[in-house]
């Protein structure tokens, strides 16, 4: 239908950009298009087209408008979005940059703190050998003087004797042999060219800085994720933002920045990587790699006691745990999980923490200790508190293992396991108790045989709590038996059959709270109810059990890791799959 225009108000009519001196009356159906009288007779004289004024009547409830008037709100609402999230993002990434470099800078701080252990490590070993030396030239200096001491003496008497002959004579005659003596002395005392020292670097570690321009390498995604630091010793350093991307494999990262790409990056605590060798003993160490053992049969028992079927378990392979550098057999006595893929664990023998990573059945991290570590726990995320005789050490790990805080005890502190907000330490000297400390080292409460009725603590040594806190268990290893302690003090019950028990030593309360205890003395794992009056064999020596002193239970990996002393097994953790069948 065809409109004739209508007049118009000039003055509110909206102007043709073609030509600004005409108003806009016409609308062309065929080309969707508005414009002047000019327009339509030079453009659209043969198409449809219809009065502006007539057409629009009703636009305001028309489905064009309304949906016009949608898509517009949609788009600037897209677009304060947009804005909103461009803004938050500045936020995330200032932040996902604040805590990539505290990263770097933490790295860099646990290398330097490495590198300054193993100078003092080295400057200790020199200092050792040079006040050794000293004491040996201060025997050689004390000797020669004694030497020119009796020369003299011997001299002042020939002297005194010059104008007597006879006496003289004689005194020459019984100092004859004096004199080879103090020859032979003099000979004796002659002291070596004097000790040198000199200093040869340690070529893989001068070859690290020497070869790498940077000091990790950092990824930039589309999106922050989360930063995550690869800290597999043995691989370059990576800090990956976007680590989901990336893992997914959908998309790559926008860009990459190289920070580093260190190829072997300071090993942490790295088993064996010493900072370099004093030449009086140039022997340089190579790190080992051990593979799981696969060969090991694979045995499927279900176990059927006084309650039924409970755990199925079977062999799974073994760990390696001793390094090259070991001197002696491993000797596990305590274990812990200190991150999904590792074991941290306690080697008596060779005085050192070791981290394992299960996956590459390989050692990542080593820290000497002064002392023999008996036992360890894992009481937050990263950080392990280790029994040293009279103290309780604290050791973190982040790219490195480092020495952290240390709690001074009254006592000689054996086994030791904890809580979020405490540490249960059993005592063997020179009173046997249980201790309840907070983390600062606080002792909150203290059982032994003085302040429970009815309880005789011999030589307590493993323990583990209940997964509510409300008990404590201790093996005895001096008395054969399994003491169970609530954990305001009360000795709720004791198990003692010299038939069964010889020689507990190591114990975990799985997250059901039955109790599994090392039966030392009778290669045998024993598993008790939670009130100690049911028990069972699951593992013996006919599954290679023989000898256990420590176990432990990844209930979240269905694992069972138990370490053995004194056998064939004591360089190996022995690991056995399982799964509840029933309750004991």
């Amino acid at each position: 239908m065809i409109h004739s225009p209508k007049l118009v108000d000039v003055g509110s009519a909206e102007r043709c950009l073609q030509h600004p001196h005409n108003i806009i009356v016409h609308y062309c159906t065929s080309h969707d298009e508005v414009g002047c009288s000019e327009c339509t007779s030079k453009n659209h004289s043969a198409c449809a087209v219809e009065s502006v004024d007539s057409i629009a009547v009703g636009t305001i409830d028309s489905v064009e408008y309304k949906h016009l008037i949608k898509e517009l709100t949609e788009v600037k609402h897209q677009a304060e979005e947009n804005e909103k999230a461009a803004l938050d993002n500045k936020l995330k990434s200032d932040k996902s940059l604040s805590s990539t470099m505290l990263d770097v800078r933490t790295f860099k701080n646990d290398i330097n703190a490495h590198l300054d252990q193993m100078e003092k490590e080295i400057e200790n070993q020199a200092k050792d050998a040079n006040v050794e030396y000293k004491i040996a030239m201060d025997e050689k200096i004390s000797e020669s003087k004694n030497v020119q001491k009796n020369v003299e003496k011997c001299l002042k008497e020939f002297k005194d004797l010059e104008t007597k002959a006879t006496r003289l004579f004689i005194k020459i005659t019984r100092r004859k042999m004096d004199l080879l003596k103090f020859r032979h002395d003099s000979e004796r005392y002659k002291p070596a060219p004097a000790q040198c020292f000199s200093f040869k670097p340690n070529v893989r570690l001068s070859d690290i800085f020497r070869t790498s321009n940077n000091l990790g390498k950092l990824e930039i995604g589309q999106e922050c994720q989360g930063l995550v630091s690869v800290t597999d010793p043995t691989e370059k350093l990576t800090v990956v933002v976007n680590e989901k991307q990336t893992r997914r494999g959908t998309n790559k990262p926008v860009a990459q920045k190289e920070l580093c790409s260190v190829n072997q990056v300071l090993k942490t605590n790295e088993v064996n990587s010493d900072f370099g060798t004093v030449m009086r003993d140039s022997t340089e160490k190579e790190n080992s790699k051990y593979d799981v053992d696969t060969n090991s049969e694979t045995n499927s028992v279900v176990f059927e006691d006084n309650g039924g079927p409970n755990l199925q378990i079977n062999a799974d392979g073994k760990l390696i745990v001793k390094l090259f550098s070991d001197k002696e057999d491993c000797d596990i006595s305590g274990i812990d999980m200190i991150s999904d893929n590792e074991l941290v664990l306690a080697d008596y023998n060779n005085r050192s923490v070791k981290v394992l990573d299960m996956i590459k059945n390989k050692i990542t991290h080593e820290m000497k200790l002064e002392y023999h570590p008996y036992d360890l726990t894992v009481p937050c995320t990263n950080t392990v508190a280790v029994t040293l005789t009279n103290t309780i050490q604290i050791i973190t790990k982040s790219h490195l293992l480092r020495l952290g805080d240390s709690i001074t005890v009254d006592g000689e502190c054996y086994g030791i396991t904890s809580s979020r907000t405490k540490y249960f330490v059993s005592f063997i000297k020179p009173v046997p108790k249980v201790a309840i400390l907070n983390h600062q080292g606080d002792v909150l409460q203290t059982f032994s045989s003085d302040h429970i009725k009815r309880l005789a603590i011999k030589r307590p040594r493993y323990l583990d709590i209940s997964p509510d806190e409300k008990y404590i268990y201790v093996t005895d290893f001096g008395k054969d038996c399994i003491i169970q302690l609530s954990a305001s003090g009360e000795l709720i019950n004791t198990f003692s059959d010299a038939s069964i028990l010889n020689g507990p030593y190591g114990l975990h309360v799985d997250e059901r709270g039955c109790v599994l205890v090392c039966n030392y003395g009778n290669d045998n794992i024993y598993e008790f109810s939670a009130d100690l009056s049911k028990h069972r064999i699951v593992l013996s020596k006919s599954d290679g059990v023989e000898s256990p002193q420590v176990i432990f239970m990844c209930n979240k990996e269905e694992k069972l890791y138990i370490a053995s002393t004194d056998s064939a097994d004591c360089n190996e953790i022995q690991v056995f799959s399982h799964y509840e069948c029933s309750k004991l």
